[in-house]
C-alpha cells in the first residue's frame, strides 16, 4: 500500500557563528548592539564605516554559520498529513480502518500513547562547542520560513504501522524544530517549496 506523508507550516532557519574578540566586544557594546540586525543585512549606515576592519562581518546573515546551520518547521506551527494514495485492492479502499491523519502535529503527538511517544518522538538538544579561550561568544540569527518542509511517498506493505514512524526534532536555544521524518528505513525528502522571510532575530551570546 502506498502512502503520502507531508509536513507543512511555519518554521525558521538558524545560523550560529563564532565571533572574534573584536566583533564580540564591539557588537555587545550598548551603543552598537541595537544595529545588529541592520548590519546582518549589510546595512552599516547607522554604525558607520570608519571602525577597524575586524569588527565588520564578511557576509550577510545567511553566510554566517561557521558553527552550525539548523532549523526547520516549528514544533508548534506544523501540520501533518498521512494519507493512503494507492491501495492494494478495492476492499482496502473501502476499509474505514485504514490509517490516515490530517491535523496539527501537536495534536498528532498528543494522540500518541506514552509507549508510542517514546518510540516515535526523538528530541535532541543542540549544544554549543566546548568553551575555548579565543572564542568569547557567538552570533545567533533566525529567519522565518513557511511552506512545505518535508514530503514523500512510501510503500508501507499491507498496512501503515505507526510504530515505524520517527519524528526527529532538534532543540536550539529554546526553540524546537522538526529536522527529519523517517518511516522504517525511508527518510522523507526536504523540499524547496517554502519561502524564507525576513531576519527576525539576531543576538550575541557569551561562550
Amino acid at each position: 500500500m502506498l502512502y503520502s506523508i507531508e509536513i507543512h507550516g511555519n518554521g525558521a532557519e538558524v545560523g550560529i557563528h563564532k565571533l572574534t574578540k573584536a566583533q564580540y566586544d564591539f557588537w555587545t557594546n550598548p551603543e552598537y548592539q541595537p544595529y545588529l540586525k541592520e548590519v546582518l543585512v549589510e546595512d552599516y549606515d547607522s554604525v558607520g564605516h570608519d571602525h577597524p576592519d575586524e569588527i565588520y562581518f564578511p557576509d550577510s546573515y545567511s553566510g554566517l554559520c561557521n558553527v552550525d546551520y539548523l532549523g526547520g518547521g516549528y514544533l508548534g506551527g506544523l501540520w501533518i498529513e498521512i494519507t493512503p494514495i494507492e491501495f492494494d485492492n478495492e476492499e482496502d479502499a473501502e476499509d474505514e480502518n485504514i490509517y490516515s491523519y490530517d491535523d496539527e502535529l501537536n495534536d498528532f503527538m498528543e494522540s500518541l500513547t506514552p509507549a508510542q511517544y517514546k518510540k516515535i518522538v526523538n528530541i535532541e538538544e543542540f549544544e554549543l562547542p566546548a568553551k575555548k579561550p579565543k572564542t568569547p561568544g557567538y552570533l545567533v540569527w533566525k529567519a522565518e520560513e513557511t511552506g512545505m518542509f518535508l514530503e514523500g511517498e512510501i510503500d508501507v506493505g499491507k498496512k501503515f504501522d505507526l510504530k515505524k514512524l520517527q519524528l526527529n526534532f532538534r532543540k536550539v536555544l529554546g526553540d524546537i524544530f522538526l529536522e527529519s521524518v523517517t518511516y522504517e528505513d525511508y527518510q522523507l525528502e526536504p523540499t524547496d517549496s517554502w519561502e524564507t522571510g525576513a531576519l527576525i532575530e539576531a543576538d550575541i551570546i557569551k561562550a
